[in-house]
């Protein structure tokens, strides 16, 4: 297991120093992101949006694996930078949705052309077969990691019914 840790930490180190100056590198000068403003538990939230158009707040705080006090400050701070709005439910008045706003969908928009270009900037170094390595990695990488996700998730409800 010990091997196993150090070969990860020396991979987390590598791209810990790999990944701002290749970032540096990809981004021209004069270039601003329309994330780059943005802490990374709003990006969390934000990106949340790609997969449906509202959402309650507990929903966001368990999507994204925050305590609701916390995804309720993160929203406010989307609310008062105009990205997301409060919305009541027409049918029960107790239940707020959290919905992006002209402003959040625009910006969100410009986000993503800006990382499609990114990407396309950064894969251009490679050839179509490491491009295609490289993406069958990534997918394997994220694979493996669900994997990990679904079997905490298991024990943790374990744990719950046995209390």
């Amino acid at each position: 297991m010990e091997e196993i840790y150090e070969r990860i930490e020396k991979v987390r180190r590598s791209f810990m120093k790999l990944m701002p100056g290749i970032n540096s590198r990809l981004i021209n000068p004069g270039q601003h992101s329309p994330m780059m403003n943005f802490s990374f538990s709003e990006l969390k939230v934000l990106q949340l949006f790609k997969e449906k158009n509202r959402y309650k707040m507990s929903e966001i705080a368990n999507s994204c694996g925050m305590p609701l006090p916390t995804a309720t400050h993160v929203v406010e701070k989307l609310v008062k930078n105009n990205l997301v709005k409060r919305t009541p439910d027409g049918k029960d008045r107790r239940v707020i949705f959290i919905e992006f706003t002209k402003e959040g969908l625009k910006v969100m928009a410009e986000s993503e052309i800006h990382h499609k270009e990114n990407v396309k900037q950064f894969m251009a170094f490679l050839d179509k077969e490491d491009q295609e390595r490289l993406v069958k990695t990534m997918e394997q990488f994220a694979g493996i990691v669900e994997e990990i996700s679904e079997k905490i998730e298991k024990k943790s409800k374990l744990k719950e019914g046995g209390k």
